[in-house]
């Protein structure tokens, strides 16, 4: 009886989530800051073709539980949402080489302008947004100060298992690396079981600073189109046994 008050609970929580993302979102502003965090040791045990020998020998390399964290911020309107890399705040962190990476969500027609690199190769995607199929799970809890619900989807390229933790205390369907869709902002991505996080670490709402470059450099390309090199790319580094996220994001 307990656990079918709690499921009713739930349901409820998550209606009024579904009822509220919109009536509201024309109110929100501002800028979130997010760790985006690697664990490579995670990253070589999904490699298919190593020995369990050779993933041995990478996890001494890179260590067990050791993460890069990389900072990022997402910068939303209403109608707009800018994702790239935020500044590096702690002393002594990592020093890392960026590559080019800037993701420009227009929510107002659901079109993106994304600037990747893969395989070495610069490309800017301009098309539609792409619709992920979430399945809104039974559980709770909190980020960067703010209640959020679960929710699962599966990037069906790269075939990695995608949770995000979203809150309508920010009622905009936008989130950082390009996913949204959900009744409000995604504050934490789980990738693959934990292999890559990206966590809100601050939340400041106010009128963010939504600036472009005056030049977005890289061959202009459709989804689809990308979607299909990127499929032949992750083939071809396998099928040489070449790790493929040495030239690509995770």
């Amino acid at each position: 009886m307990k656990v079918n008050i709690q499921i009713r609970i739930f349901c409820l929580l998550v209606l009024l989530v579904l009822g509220s993302a919109h009536t509201f979102s024309q109110e929100y502003k501002g800028t979130i800051k997010y760790d985006r965090t690697l664990y490579y040791s995670k990253v070589i045990e999904s490699l298919p073709y190593l020995s369990e020998e050779e993933r041995d020998r990478q996890k001494l390399t890179w260590g067990k539980d050791e993460g890069w964290a990389h900072p990022y911020e997402l910068r939303f309107t209403p109608e707009q949402t800018i994702y790239t890399y935020g500044e590096q705040e702690r002393e002594n962190a990592y020093s890392w080489r960026k590559d080019e990476f800037l993701l420009v969500h227009n929510l107002s027609d659901n079109k993106i302008l994304h600037q990747r690199v893969m395989g070495g190769d610069l490309f800017v995607i301009e098309d539609e947004a792409p619709k992920y199929k979430w399945k809104i799970l039974n559980e709770i809890r909190e980020v960067a100060g703010r209640i959020c619900f679960k929710a699962e989807t599966v990037d069906p390229i790269k075939k990695q298992t995608i949770h995000a933790w979203f809150t309508n205390e920010i009622p905009v369907s936008a989130g950082p690396e390009g996913y949204g869709g959900l009744p409000g902002m995604i504050l934490m991505l789980v990738i693959n079981d934990g292999t890559a996080i990206i966590e809100a670490t601050e939340i400041e709402l106010s009128e963010p600073l939504m600036e472009l470059p005056k030049k977005i450099k890289g061959k202009r390309i459709e989804q689809l189109a990308y979607n299909e090199k990127m499929k032949k790319y992750f083939k071809q580094c396998i099928d040489g046994e070449r790790n493929p996220y040495w030239r690509i994001r995770y």
